[in-house]
């Protein structure tokens, strides 16, 4: 399964996955750089955003398992 890159300037939300079947990539604080995004893009990453906040790298990860647990 292709890992899902947490980015905010990604489109809002997250692929109809099982909790099993994802590879979330959190970043690091400050974001990621242009040449991370191109990189995980061309392994096969899917750049979504959690919405228009910016969540700290501690949040960013519950949030998304939340979402995928509901999903």
């Amino acid at each position: 399964v292709a890992p899902v890159l947490l980015d905010p300037g990604a489109t809002p939300g997250l692929p109809a996955w099982g909790p099993s079947a994802a590879a979330v990539l959190v970043g690091p604080e400050g974001g990621w750089s242009d040449a991370e995004r191109d990189e995980l893009a061309a392994l096969g990453a899917t750049a979504v955003s959690l919405g228009e906040r910016v969540l700290r790298v501690e949040t960013a990860g519950v949030a998304a398992a939340s979402l995928l647990l509901l999903g």
